[in-house]
């Protein structure tokens, strides 16, 4: 009995303990949930956040340029807040033109910039305002801004502006060509026949330029590349190594003046075509190209015809080889202008060294080398029967070879042609220093030819457009006044040294200023056969001997057909970060550390030739 009684109270704390332990977990769980419950009821509901809409600030623009020169204006570089998709207006300046350039991305505006031209001879102040809106936003959210731009006057004294050559060796008549000085920089940046970044595009503007390349290579055109507009500058010296070589379609710039071609290296013409010259210039005054190659054009390299007057045209230590034919200035239909063709090689080319036609031409023809020419050397032709033309053919080197040796003396007596009519002509020839190979002489029946005092019997009149014969009345002891800068003139026994070493497209500039060279397979091989002594024995390492006639036309597109091509290089980004056309380390080197302080149209040493120009004419002889 005690012992139940003893086990009974035992179970009865047992079970009070149970009920105890039960009672407080249902009351922490009903607190558990009544307190979710309230977390629960306390919780408010999201509401959608209000549209923040940055309000867009543009700021106003203070910029300064040359009478005469164009600017570029990147207008967006200092404003806040401009929207990724935004519509852009602007006024119209009173005292010269906009232009909006896109870079070729028709649906973005922030890399758009502006182009201001002032007008001609103006020089004071202009202003323009634009202004940006959101067109993302449901609210109006726009800004205006305003461009003050001074246009200082160029108080250059008249005499002296007309002394300052395009670049400094540049001489002849068309020494004094100004070209894109002054302009925007327009940087070609890839190898493309069109489009955004091209040599095309670049060309197609219609303000002053300066053309330069951030990439070397080749460009095949297929169509003519033409120009908008006269007043540019084409820098083929800014390409890195392997330079800009042009094939496909002719350059075909007509109507245009004042212009510059340096360093860029032809080889285009097609055959059966009116694409086959390398350049066609019609109706184009103030010209000068220099340092350019010229080879397989399958009429003309270069044709400054038309049909009205031309002139003020140099064409100077470019190398010429593999040509039908080479040059040809003025026009049949009208009177000339003044010409200059001057310290060219030439190699393989049959004849035109150069013609010119039209009467009052006023031609200069100065220390040229021609090796291997087949026909007459140059022709002058007039263009009424009454017309006179001035000639200066000084210090020239017309050596043999195979294809000068084939002709056989077939095209009449004298080398040198003139075209005049029945009239009272009363030209003025000045023909010495010019050495022509005894073969030539012997092959032509020239024996009173002596280069120091009387050159006449080399020149006779042209059969097919003369009828006047070449009077001796014609020939002066002392030479005529040079067309523009006349040029330093070379005994022609120094040709072969001081042309070859530099002539066509053989020079490029490094970033430090510095100059680097580089010759494609083409004129390597030019220069080695000019170097020859006009032997028939002369072998060519890339195409055996030389051509037996430059008129098979097979060889030469198959020649071009399979040249080497030219190497591709790119500038990297850091080159020119501030896109002015002078590279950093030139610029900071020149100028100190502040990229900002210049921008290549700053003539800062007074000197008349811009910053930029500067750089570009650091590849002077």
């Amino acid at each position: 009995m005690m012992y139940l009684l003893k086990n009974s109270k035992l179970l009865f704390f047992i079970l009070l303990s149970l009920i105890v332990m039960f009672s407080c977990n249902n009351e922490e769980l009903y607190v558990s949930q009544f307190e979710e419950q309230i977390i629960e009821e306390e919780i408010p509901e999201e509401v959608e956040p209000a549209e923040e809409i940055f309000q867009i600030e543009l700021q106003d623009d203070v910029v300064e340029t040359s009478e005469n020169a164009s600017i570029e204006i990147r207008v967006f570089e200092n404003d806040n807040s401009v929207p990724t998709n935004f519509g852009i207006s602007n006024t119209s300046p009173q005292n010269g033109t906009l232009e909006i350039v896109d870079n070729g991305t028709l649906n973005n505006f922030s890399d758009d910039v502006f182009i201001y031209t002032p007008n001609s001879d103006y020089f004071g102040t202009d202003t323009f305002e634009y202004t940006v809106c959101d067109e993302s936003s449901t609210e109006e959210n726009c800004d205006t801004a305003k461009v003050d731009i001074t246009i200082n006057e160029v108080n250059i004294d008249n005499s002296v502006a007309a002394e300052l050559k395009a670049f400094p060796d540049a001489y002849g008549a068309g020494a004094n060509v100004t070209g894109g000085r002054g302009g925007v920089v327009e940087h070609v940046t890839n190898l493309n026949d069109s489009g955004p970044g091209s040599l095309r595009e670049a060309l197609s503007k219609t303000y002053t330029r300066i053309i330069v390349f951030d990439v070397s290579g080749e460009i095949d055109l297929q169509s003519s590349l033409t120009a908008g507009s006269g007043n540019f500058t084409i820098a083929g010296q800014t390409a890195p190594e392997g330079g800009i070589t042009l094939t496909g379609s002719r350059m075909y710039i007509a109507f245009a003046d004042n212009w510059i071609i340096r360093y860029v290296r032809f080889r285009n013409g097609k055959k059966d075509t009116f694409e086959r010259d390398c350049i066609t210039a019609p109706q184009c005054s103030n010209v000068i190209v220099d340092h350019c190659s010229f080879a397989y054009a399958t009429d003309e390299a270069v044709d400054f015809d038309s049909s009205e007057s031309d002139g003020n045209v140099t064409i100077q230590n470019c190398l010429f080889y593999e040509n039908k034919t080479g040059a040809i200035v003025g026009s049949n239909d009208t009177r000339s202008g003044e010409f200059s063709f001057l310290r060219n090689v030439i190699t393989n080319v049959s004849h035109r060294f150069p013609n010119s036609s039209g009467g009052g031409a006023k031609l200069d023809v100065v220390n040229n080398f021609i090796h291997n020419f087949r026909y007459r050397t140059l022709n002058i032709s007039a263009y009424t029967a009454n017309d006179s033309f001035d000639i200066n053919l000084v210090g020239n080197y017309f050596q043999s070879g195979i294809n000068t040796i084939a002709s056989g003396g077939n095209d009449g007596v004298g080398i040198h042609k003139l075209g005049t009519g029945n009239g009272q002509s009363n030209n003025r020839i000045y023909s010495r220093f010019n050495h022509i190979d005894q073969n030539v002489l012997d092959i032509y029946s020239l024996t009173s030819y002596d280069e120091n005092t009387d050159e006449s019997s080399a020149w006779s009149n042209f059969p097919l457009a003369a009828t006047e014969p070449v009077k001796s009345s014609w020939f002066v002891s002392s030479p005529l006044p040079y067309n523009g800068k006349a040029p330093i003139i070379l005994s022609n026994s120094e040709l072969k040294t001081d042309l070859f070493a530099s002539v066509g497209a053989s020079q490029y500039l490094n970033a430090d200023g510095t100059v680097g060279f580089y010759r494609d397979s083409d004129d390597i091989e030019a220069i080695a056969l000019a170097k020859d002594d006009g032997s028939a024995s002369r072998t060519s390492s890339v195409y055996g001997l030389e051509r037996p006639t430059i008129y098979d036309g097979s060889l030469r597109d198959s020649a071009r057909d399979n040249r080497p091509s030219t190497p591709n290089n790119v500038r990297p980004i850091s080159y020119d970060t501030d896109r002015d056309g002078m590279p950093d380390i030139w610029e900071r080197a020149m100028f100190g550390p502040d990229l900002t302080l210049k921008d290549g149209t700053i003539d800062t040493d007074g000197d008349g030739y811009t910053d930029l120009e500067e750089f570009l004419n650091l590849v002077f002889e």
